[in-house]
């Protein structure tokens, strides 16, 4: 199994279907959840929080209930409260399988 050293989590409530969605810097009703990257490359840990939901844009292509696959685009802008530094992603991509 491949050793992964970042990822990302997006967070968004009340998706239905297809369309846009905003993400949400915050999501209480799960332990606080939040839309982030975490870095962990070279062990050196850092982690990227959602920088202004207005900036970000989810959009869901193809909601299918039946196989469970959930696809779509995303826009959004990153920060790392300690240094300052940003991430832009302007043509993220996902094709997951929910349960």
């Amino acid at each position: 199994m491949k050793n992964v050293k970042n990822w990302l989590c997006l967070y968004s409530d009340s998706i239905f279907g297809e369309g846009t969605y905003k993400l949400i810097a915050n999501f209480p009703l799960y332990n606080n959840e939040k839309t982030y990257f975490e870095d962990n490359a070279n062990n050196n840990e850092k982690i990227y929080l959602l920088r202004n939901a207005s900036d970000s844009k989810l959009e869901i292509i193809h909601f299918d209930t039946i196989n469970s696959v959930i696809s779509g685009t995303f826009n959004i802008v990153l920060i790392d409260t300690m240094s300052l530094d940003s991430i832009i992603i302007t043509q993220g991509r996902f094709d997951i399988k929910y349960k």
